[in-house]
């Protein structure tokens, strides 16, 4: 048996927990105050990484891909595209659900794969497209044992530019409902596979930032749909795993896209709203934003990597968060943070100083 539930990681965290808090009472010379500090932030985190270390050094055990398909949305690029690379080469029927099945990126995979993968036409806030890819997994006559709902876009610029609540409707479409719909359509699939469904969130549906208030609503109300599901679904055998990258050098995070829609939106704002907040405001968002994605990561696999076991591990966890181990313990940190004090952690000029201590501290990354 292996030891990938969450209960087990709990029992090892509780452990590697009592032993680092006994230890701590011979660090002679600590101010009290400093050390009840660290007992209360620090040592519960570090035991945390160190449990997933010794979780990751036990004996896993995997299921078997035979006569198992996965749906994967969103494969033109990122992730999904080297989900789908991953879970073809672990030997799984990979239906791979493009918006562009025509396109540079289909092709690529599919001269990169195995004659098991199929290239499904898939837009996901079109119901027709949804049923369509359902009927072609359902005559495969192959066992639906994961859907991975990867597809997403990204909307920069303040709510009060533009048409703020249009574009929340157009993020929403895709990153909520477009899951939704997907997962609707499959759950009768999984539910008799007892399978897996595998949200990828975002860091950022725990934290809402400026100029980039669609995208994180969006995985605010992922992460809370995901949450319910998976405790409504797991006295039925499914599990449902939510993945939570922070920030990855993806189509979605490029400077180019950043300044296309920012300045698409300024645009067809009004005047007086323009006059309002002005060509300094303008500048100063898109430094600030620019800033956010100094810390974006470059090894896609560390992503596709936490996709592949959630599908493919016997108890998967229930949410997987992929960072590095600096800017992770600073999401941890954060996350212990009041409102007041996020406020101020999340302003341009600190979050220079964080990209900072980041950069410094973080081994060089692999770029992919």
């Amino acid at each position: 048996m292996g030891f990938t539930s969450w209960q087990p990681l709990w029992r090892i965290f509780l452990i590697t927990f009592g032993i680092l808090f006994y230890l701590s009472n011979y660090l002679i010379g600590l101010n009290g105050l400093i050390k009840l500090v660290g007992i209360t932030f620090a040592l519960p985190h570090i035991s945390w990484q160190i449990s997933k270390i010794i979780r990751g050094w036990c004996q896993l055990t995997f299921v078997s891909p035979l006569s198992k398909a996965v749906l994967i949305t969103g494969c033109d690029s990122g992730f999904g595209q080297m989900a789908a690379k991953a879970l073809d080469t672990y030997g799984f029927h990979v239906f791979a659900g493009c918006l562009q099945p025509k396109g540079l990126g289909a092709q690529k995979l599919y001269k990169t794969t195995s004659n098991r993968l199929r290239i499904l036409s898939l837009d996901i806030t079109r119901e027709d497209d949804i049923d369509a890819a359902v009927k072609e997994i359902e005559e495969s006559d192959l066992t639906l044992w994961a859907v991975i709902n990867n597809a997403g876009v990204i909307d920069y610029g303040p709510l009060e530019w533009d048409n703020g609540s249009s574009r929340i409707r157009k993020v929403l479409d895709v990153n909520l409902f477009g899951a939704i719909r997907v997962i609707n359509a499959c759950l009768p699939l999984i539910r008799r596979s007892k399978g897996r469904i595998v949200n990828v969130s975002s860091v950022f549906g725990r934290f809402t930032l400026k100029g980039l208030v669609p995208y994180c609503m969006s995985k605010h109300a992922l992460k809370s749909y995901n949450d319910g599901l998976r405790r409504e679904l797991d006295d039925f055998g499914v599990k449902v795993v939510c993945i939570e990258p922070l920030c990855y050098k993806t189509d979605m995070t490029k400077d180019e896209k950043m300044d296309e829609d920012l300045s698409a939106c300024w645009k067809v704002t009004g005047d007086e709203v323009k006059t309002f907040y002005g060509e300094q405001y303008k500048s100063e968002l898109k430094d600030s934003l620019s800033n956010h994605f100094l810390l974006a990561r470059t090894d896609l696999k560390e992503v596709s990597d936490v996709i592949e076991e959630a599908v493919t591990a016997s108890s998967p966890l229930e949410f997987y968060r992929c960072t590095g181990p600096v800017d992770g313990f600073i999401v941890w940190l954060s996350e212990q943070l009041n409102e007041q004090c996020l406020d101020l952690l999340l302003r341009a000029s600190n979050l220079k100083m964080i990209v900072r201590i980041v950069n410094l501290f973080s081994p060089k990354q692999k770029v992919i």
